[in-house]
């Protein structure tokens, strides 16, 4: 279970600087955040879950041949146009049905699963032909009843943590899914299925799902580790397989009133320390652990979920009631380090205590230091939660500090050593949310100066000079004009090292462009910059 919804306080992106290329779009500085994500599966027969397949039904029925879907190529669609921190708004409920062959790799892992966590087994033997077949077969199904989609993901679906329960994601954010899913997503309404897509790990059909009822769930869990799961130092005993998880798992459920005897003794998670305790979650929870909220979500109170494989473990989810919780904020430097290296290596623990270490004596010394550190390291966001999601460690530190005060020794909380400032909680990010993919008519030119590499910008400025020079018809003199002001932009945009610079030297190109080639000419100037910014971003 993640430790926190809006803010992780496991922060993964460092300094003003990276969270500006992870901001920018397209050809424009470094491409938006979502690389090709993919879905990892495995043979069902390896599955200790699986039972055995029944009969589709009849309305579910393969089509004859005759009627094929293929491979789909959807166009680019225009939430490419949009920035990210818009797209990382945007939470879609998504299911999968994926279809591996032979050659299936598994050396890359998709956004939405975590990647030290890979519970697959060898790829099936059939032949590539053979999964774009069954697949084709699928999809093909699915267009005239989507309804027949949680079946057939039982059935059929080598995703092993999601097909027992119909292929679902839970909520995920956009940003989690990769370019080509997030392609074929736009162009469906909710409850409708996509065609065939094909990547590295076989062939997938998506189903958009509309967003569930929004409520808050609460819930307590017990969590057995098996190997291969994530973070594996000082989270318990990993040695056992994943087959010997679900059966320690499935005879803890069979005795619920001794859940938190259990919890004491079996958990092997951090939250054990406060009875298993989970936090309080939204429905429409953006999170890494979407599935785990749907669970929950899906329980009566004091009822006890089937085991659930997740990147923790195999969980045993319990729902109890709502209750009071306070509601903790930070901003926080923070270390990474590694539990897997030597005590000499530069990123052990041991040296991130020493480092960390200094940092506190600084900001003991100089408060001011705080807020320079976090400025030029991380993190530059805060972080808040629901008491129960975060860190237990963490929690424990922050109840007795107050407002405004930084801790006096770094915290533990797992691959980072955690220096928190705590700060006056805020709004939601709940309120901001959005459940469908944007299609914006034009990029956010002003969005993109501002949160771009300045060498970055300068080198696209150059590359549209030269593409769009010869659409404009300009006289000799104003074609002279413009390319020396292109010029001028490009040496500032070099030499900006400030979102503020940058947007100073944009405003200040455009304010002299009139002056320079005439209103005219500078709106057909600005329409064609829009135009091949477009154009980039929809490459």
């Amino acid at each position: 279970m993640a430790y926190s919804t809006s803010g992780s306080i496991l922060c993964t992106i460092s300094g003003r600087g990276q969270r500006a290329r992870d901001r920018t779009n397209g050809g424009l500085g470094t491409a938006i955040l979502v690389a090709l994500g993919c879905l990892v599966a495995c043979t069902p027969a390896e599955d200790p879950q699986a039972s055995p397949a029944p009969p589709p039904a009849k309305a579910a029925a393969f089509r004859e041949p005759g009627h094929p879907a293929d491979v789909g190529t959807y166009p680019k669609g225009r939430w490419r146009l949009g920035m990210h921190e818009d797209l990382h708004r945007v939470v879609l409920w998504v299911a999968h049905i994926v279809i591996r062959h032979a050659a299936s790799e598994l050396d890359e892992v998709q956004r939405f699963r975590s990647l030290p966590w890979q519970p697959d087994g060898k790829p099936p033997s059939r032949s590539k032909q053979a999964a774009k077949a069954l697949a084709v077969r699928i999809a093909d199904t699915l267009r005239d009843d989507p309804d027949a989609f949680v079946e057939l993901a039982k059935r059929y679906s080598e995703d092993r943590p999601t097909r027992t329960r119909g292929g679902s994601l839970g909520g995920v954010r956009a940003t989690q899914l990769g370019p080509a899913f997030l392609d074929a997503l736009q162009t469906l309404r909710f409850g409708e299925t996509t065609e065939v897509i094909e990547t590295k790990y076989g062939y997938h059909v998506l189903k958009l799902r509309s967003p569930p009822p929004s409520k808050r769930v609460s819930g307590e869990h017990i969590v057995i580790r098996y190997h291969g799961c994530i973070n594996e130092e000082g989270l318990g005993n990993a040695g056992r397989t994943r087959e010997q998880a679900f059966a320690l798992a499935e005879r803890l459920r069979t005795e619920p009133e001794r859940f938190h005897e259990h919890v004491e003794r079996y958990s092997e998670h951090p939250d054990r320390v406060r009875r298993g305790d989970m936090g309080e979650w939204s429905t429409r929870a953006p999170d890494t652990n979407g599935r785990e909220i749907e669970v929950l979500s899906g329980l009566e109170i004091g009822e006890i979920s089937a085991p659930l494989d997740t990147r923790y473990g195999v969980q045993l989810i319990r729902r109890v009631a709502n209750r009071p919780r306070t509601v903790f904020a930070v901003e926080k430097l923070q270390v990474r380090y590694s539990p897997l290296v030597a005590r000499e290596h530069p990123h052990s623990r041991v040296q991130a205590l020493q480092h960390a270490s200094r940092w506190v004596e600084l900001v003991e010394r100089d408060a001011s230091a705080f807020d320079r550190l976090r400025n030029s390291h991380c993190c530059e966001k805060s972080s808040q939660w629901l008491e129960g999601a975060g860190h237990p460690l963490l929690e424990a530190a922050l109840r007795d500090l107050p407002i405004g005060r930084v801790a006096k020794q770094p915290i533990d909380v797992g691959w980072f050593l955690v220096i928190p400032r705590r700060v006056q909680p805020g709004p939601s990010e709940s309120a901001a949310l959005q459940y469908e993919l944007p299609q914006p008519s034009a990029p956010d030119v002003d969005g993109i100066v501002e949160v771009a590499d300045g060498k970055a910008l300068a080198a696209n400025v150059a590359r549209m000079r030269m593409a769009i020079s010869g659409r404009l018809s300009l006289s000799e003199g104003k074609a002279a004009a413009l390319d020396a002001a292109l010029t001028e932009l490009e040496t500032a945009f070099t030499r900006a090292h400030t979102a503020e610079e940058r947007v100073e030297a944009k405003d200040r190109f455009v304010a002299d462009l009139r002056g320079r080639i005439g209103a005219s000419e500078a709106i057909r100037f600005q329409a064609a910059m829009r135009r091949w910014v477009s154009e980039q971003l929809m490459h």
